[in-house]
């Protein structure tokens, strides 16, 4: 649907103007077992969700309750996404919140050249997001966990093992802040345990990125 059709749609049942008469009659849609396949054209990459389960209901009052559970597969990679979404009367912000299971971003990134910046991130990495959007889908504030397992990460011209890793960041599309993040590397098989940690800010401006981070190390 368009974003206009949308509004119409989250508006409160007993107001039927603006809005195709066979739109105002809809107060659920259900989709259950669907095969879905999103071709996204800026990344140069096709989603594919071979299993998915939609489900949308219209609040008398007005707005929209979703929920979405679906496998997402990319070549030989598949995660589980689940996600909770609402949405305002007249579809003016949308409050959502989604999971994903783990998938390797290093073998996505081996799938198609339009994910080459996650070649560097060797190891099964899950997520959890909280977004509220606007009107026209626009970022308002954001905010982000990542989890990685063991696996490795590429520093400069080489590979270093990863114990676990954190990152909790929050924010909006103006501005980042690293709330925490934790990375425990191991420089060499049976070797010590290196803990760093990191917060700070990133920001955009006219075009560029300002970053203001804090390092810290358990041991060197």
């Amino acid at each position: 649907l368009k974003l206009t059709a949308l509004a119409c749609w989250t508006a409160p049942t007993t107001d039927q103007t603006g809005a195709p008469g066979w739109l105002t009659q809809i107060r659920r849609v259900r989709m259950h077992d669907a095969t879905l396949v999103v071709v996204d054209s800026a990344l140069g990459v096709t989603w594919q969700a071979p299993r998915a389960d939609i489900d949308l209901t219209r609040r008398t009052e007005g707005g929209v309750d979703g929920f979405v559970d679906l496998y997402l597969s990319m070549g030989n990679e598949t995660a589980r996404l689940t996600a909770t979404a609402t949405l305002s009367a007249g579809a003016t912000e949308t409050q959502l919140s989604a999971r994903m299971t783990q998938v390797a971003p290093a073998a996505l990134a081996r799938e198609t050249p339009g994910l080459a910046f996650l070649a560097a991130v060797d190891a099964p990495v899950s997520a959890d997001a909280v977004l509220r959007l606007g009107p026209d889908l626009d970022l308002r504030q954001m905010r982000v966990t990542l989890r990685a397992d063991p696996g490795t990460v590429r520093i400069a011209a080489g590979r270093l093992p990863i114990v676990q890793a954190t990152l909790a960041v929050s924010g909006t599309s103006a501005a980042i802040l690293i709330d925490s993040a934790r990375i425990a590397l191991r420089g060499h098989d049976g070797g010590p345990v290196t803990t760093v940690t990191a917060s700070g800010t990133v920001r955009r401006d006219a075009g560029r990125f300002d970053a203001a981070l804090s390092l810290g190390f358990d041991q060197l």
